[in-house]
């Protein structure tokens, strides 16, 4: 027997990991993998939940634009939904006249709400010119 496989049987301990220390670092990286996924689930939530506010923000100011462009009396107080996923609102009510009884126009606060199955309502409010 030479002298390097005598080394090689008594210092075979030195040239790998035991059982052990493999199942140690599984169980490290399993828990790491693990905490890493939660964030990775939490923050896609977070972007998609924002993606559905901004959706709901843009269609709140359509709508606003919409009742600012219409002569009609019927979008003042009025409500429907948007492509079956966003549900929106209109709703006014009169503020107080100016000192001038033969003015056209009087202020209306206008409130736009929209809303969707799995957020949180969405409002705009202003206050807009409507004739007498």
């Amino acid at each position: 027997m030479s002298k390097d496989n005598a080394m090689t049987v008594r210092g075979g301990r030195d040239r790998g990991f035991t059982l052990i220390e493999v199942l140690v670092a599984f169980a490290i990286l399993a828990f790491t993998l693990a905490a890493a996924y939660g964030v990775f689930a939490d923050a896609s939530r977070a972007v998609a939940s924002g993606e559905r506010y901004g959706v709901a923000l843009a269609l709140a100011e359509t709508r606003l634009a919409e009742v600012d462009a219409a002569t009609a009396d019927d979008v003042w107080d009025s409500e429907g939904e948007f492509g079956g996923a966003y549900r929106w609102r209109v709703e006014t009510r009169a503020l107080p006249d100016g000192p001038a009884e033969n003015v056209q126009l009087v202020p209306v606060a206008v409130s736009v709400t929209v809303t969707w199955e799995s957020g949180g309502p969405v409002v705009l409010e202003s206050v807009r010119l409507r004739q007498r």
